[in-house]
């Protein structure tokens, strides 16, 4: 015998061919009610999988290709496509300045430690930079879904108020806001990147990991679609309309590149009262805060400020860049400024390794070889150092073949004269600086000529 069919259940069948659909050659199903993706066996848990059965085998099935689930903030889509942005829950409330002074005070207090780059072209003063994190903050309020170029670094010690600031705007976006760390940054799976506006790396890198995260945070930072990998999910392309901002109480919280574009960088001071950060809790509880904060930045004047604004050099960021900087260059930039106080001037591939050792035992640097060091360091200063090879003489015949560093010498920096020499030969001038580099090299290794 068979056994008799179950019963339908009419109302909950037509639920989903009203607001369900199957990601075509996918397991995947989108709920357009809770507006969230659920595989098929989680269909069948919620509806029965009689239901769910007669469902996705009845022509009412509704079927949407994968690259047509998209992530529009601005809601341009077309009828055939899902949404996944269901619009931001928080309303603003009308508001004054003075009505979010709480907020501005704090933000005033995370830049007021903010200088420029010595001899820098353009000033940077503390206000400057709170308006320019303003406008970074309201532009994509202001233009939903704007994906800015660049991202914003806060680092400094701790207590300062970054994380109580940044989790008020990230509560502004609400479920499209979030908060990672390292290991979400570095998971195979990075559903976390879906459907977001807004993120805060909290403390996303140690110093090991710089330079192996750096491709990815330039991924996330300036890439215009992602990826999206989820656990027992088809792997999608979503567009990247994600924000960010990175916290930190480290030194080097990032590895910035010498010309670096991307990140906005702020030195915070030190913590302040206890009293003022409670006054700002209070504020935002009590009074409205994250929704007068929303409206103010919803209106907030953004002059010609746009996406592609570039962010100005502040002193955290040059520092940062040279702490980014590859030992190598660092020693390169320092001997050819005179900071080393060792000669400027041709000498030996071994005879400039050996400085460089020294350099980095006395400043605990991790080293290169001298293969790795020759490669990066001769990159660092362009038109400056040339590599070559010479032949040395001895007794009229060639003895030695020599790999040195052709240094043309910058202007206004003196260099230990040429041994002399009654030889015309370019070979035996050049051995000449060999011997007077060796004679300031042998002060810089004795620690005489110490910065």
């Amino acid at each position: 015998t068979v056994a008799p069919e179950k019963e339908i259940r009419w109302p909950k069948y037509w639920e989903l061919v009203k607001h369900f659909s199957l990601i075509y050659g996918t397991s995947d199903v989108w709920d357009g009610i809770n507006r969230i993706m659920m595989g098929v066996p989680e269909l069948k848990l919620a509806y029965t999988r009689e239901i769910a059965n007669r469902w996705l085998n009845s022509e009412d099935c509704r079927h949407v290709m994968i690259k047509d689930v998209v992530f529009s903030p601005d809601g341009n889509v077309a009828d055939n496509q899902i949404n996944l942005f269901n619009g931001l829950e928080l309303v603003p409330m009308k508001c004054t300045q003075a009505d979010v002074q709480p907020m501005l005070d704090l933000i005033k207090y995370l830049c007021s430690s903010v200088s420029a780059v010595d001899d820098a072209e353009i000033d940077v003063t503390p206000d400057d930079m709170v308006r320019w994190v303003l406008r970074w903050l309201a532009y994509p309020l202001q233009h939903l879904g704007a994906k800015m170029s660049t991202a914003l670094i806060f680092h400094g010690d701790e207590g300062a108020g970054k994380n109580l600031f940044f989790d008020v705007m990230k509560h502004i976006y609400g479920e499209y806001g979030t908060i990672v760390g390292q290991d979400q940054i570095d998971e195979k799976f990075n559903d976390w990147a879906s459907r977001k506006l807004f993120v805060v790396g909290d403390e996303v890198l140690t110093r090991a990991e710089l330079t192996h995260s750096k491709g990815k945070m330039k991924a996330l930072v300036t890439g215009q679609s992602i990826q999206i990998a989820s656990k027992f999910r088809a792997t999608r392309v979503e567009s990247n309309h994600m924000n960010m901002v990175f916290l930190s109480n480290e030194l080097q919280p990032l590895a910035l590149d010498n010309t670096d574009r991307r990140y906005c960088v702020v030195y915070t001071p030190p913590a302040r009262d206890r009293e003022f950060y409670q006054g700002i809790g209070d504020w935002l509880d009590n009074e409205n805060g994250y929704a007068k904060w929303m409206y103010f930045l919803m209106h907030f004047d953004l002059g010609d400020f746009g996406e592609n604004s570039k962010p100005p050099l502040t002193k955290a960021k040059s520092d940062l860049i040279k702490l980014s900087s590859k030992t190598t260059e660092r020693f390169v930039e320092e001997w050819v400024s005179g900071a080393l106080g060792l000669p400027v001037q041709t000498c030996t591939t071994d005879q400039i390794f050996k400085a460089y050792c020294k350099w980095g035992e006395r400043n605990k640097e991790y080293l290169k070889s001298k293969s790795i060091f020759c490669r990066e360091g001769l990159r660092k200063v362009p038109g400056v150092i040339e590599p070559d090879e010479v032949w040395i003489y001895k007794n009229e015949k060639r003895e030695k073949l020599i790999k040195y560093w052709r240094v043309n010498t910058p202007e206004g920096f003196k260099t230990i004269p040429a041994a002399a020499t009654s030889s015309t030969r370019p070979a035996d001038v050049i051995a000449a600086q060999f011997e007077a580099f060796e004679v300031g090299l042998a002060e810089y290794l004795k620690g005489e000529n110490r910065d």
